[in-house]
Parts: C-alpha cells; structure tokens; sequence
C-alpha cells in the first residue's frame, strides 16, 4: 500500500486582492506573481516559497526541499480573476494564480482564492482556499534520482466544515492584504499516486 505523500509549503508572502501596491526593497527577495482582469489586478502574491516535498523512489522514500525561484512566472493563460475550481464535489467561485517554476519544466503551483461564504468569509474578503503543486521529478533526474513516478501532484484537502491549517488562517479584505511578517508553514496531503 502506498504511503501518504507529503507537501509543506514554507511561504511569507503578501497578497493583495484588486488592489496595487509594490514595495521595491520586499520584492528583491521574493517572487511577485499578479493576476489581471481587463488590466487591473486581482492577485498580487509576493512569497519566497519552499516545497517539502517526500517522493516515492522505486524502494523508499526520500525528502527534499525545492525553493521556488524568484524569477519563476505566473502562468496568464491559466491564471485568472473569474473562474469556478472543481473540487469536493463542489463548483467553488474564485480567483487562481498558477505559478510556472522557472528552469523547471512541468513544475506548477495553483493557488485558488475565494470570497465564498462556505469557507467561512463574510463575503467581503479573500481566502487562499486551494493549493496544488505539480512535481514533473523526470524533469531533473539529478536532483530527483530513482523518482518512482515521473510526475505527481500534491493537493489541499478541501472540506469548508473543517478548515485546512492554511484556509482557515489566510485572510484579506477586498482591497487589503494579508502579511506574513515571518515564516509559515502549511502541510498538503495527498493519498493518490
């Protein structure tokens, strides 16, 4: 039987939803990811992410930590201020920013970002309610030796009666932001190979 797979996301970050504001001296250190809508953006995220990612070898287990390189990219053919994600049986109303991992081909991350009031907002503010990572480990064999799967995607349990650790803490009011002023880490599951 195969183990639990384990993601945690190490991330400070600062999002900001319809709303621009950059700060030079942040962003030199951070990756800066913005979504827009008819020219006006939806989502800034300005993070410095780490994945913890546990992968399946053809005999074990091993652990690494891939840092996401600030120059990665938001991906503005699948990013997008207006969208439904299909998820729990559920067609959830919201915003998604995909981030592209530069020199890393096949590598994304789907954040998914709702104002919808099953996730416990009032309506008036954004949660970051989605998170997916794909890892294409056949894309650098070096670093990813013996990878049992050449691509696995690791996902966020959704279920709004019971809040994951990130969708229950990551809140911002429509034209505010949220800010982590030091490190966080959240933990994603996923039980599929």
């Amino acid at each position: 039987m195969e183990q639990d797979k384990l993601l945690t996301l190490v991330f400070t970050f600062l999002l900001l939803c319809l709303t621009v504001i950059d700060t030079a001296s942040d962003a030199a250190n951070k990756g800066v990811y913005k979504v827009y809508s008819s020219g006006v953006p939806c989502i800034i995220v300005q993070a410095d992410i780490y994945l913890y990612l546990t992968y399946q070898t053809s005999d074990s287990e091993k652990d690494v930590v891939v840092h996401v390189p600030t120059s990665s990219t938001a991906d503005t053919a699948v990013s997008t201020c207006d969208t439904y994600i299909a998820t729990a049986g559920m067609s959830v109303p919201a915003q998604l920013l995909r981030i592209n991992l530069y020199h890393m081909a096949g590598w994304t991350i789907d954040l998914g970002f709702t104002e919808d009031k099953r996730f416990k907002t009032e309506g008036k503010e954004f949660t970051l309610f989605q998170v997916n990572v794909t890892a294409n480990f056949s894309s650098d064999p070096s670093s990813f030796p013996n990878a049992k799967y050449p691509t696995q995607s690791y996902n966020l349990h959704i279920d709004p009666n019971n809040l994951s650790d990130l969708s229950g803490s990551i809140y911002a009011d429509i034209g505010n932001s949220y800010y982590c002023p030091s490190e966080q880490k959240y933990a994603i599951n996923d039980d599929v190979a």
